[in-house]
């Protein structure tokens, strides 16, 4: 029953994964699972190549993943 609701809790948050980080920088990889797309999110500039975060001002699923992967508040 919890591997169900892993997958579930995954899914419904698009599974993003941080695959690569730049600490000194505030950038990160992101890249979607299953479709393998990847987005650039820069926490410093408020930037995410999905381009929500700068036209909304509001954080797009691409940064929470970021914040979460680094325990960002």
């Amino acid at each position: 029953m919890a591997t169900t609701k892993l997958h579930a809790n995954q899914q419904a948050s698009g599974n993003i994964q941080v695959s690569c980080f730049d600490r000194e920088n505030e950038v990160f990889e992101v890249r979607e699972m299953p479709s393998g797309v990847e987005y650039a999110v820069d926490l410093r500039h408020h930037r995410c190549d999905c381009g929500e975060f700068q036209v909304d001002r509001i954080l797009c699923r691409h940064v929470f993943a970021c914040c979460a992967n680094q325990r960002l508040d």
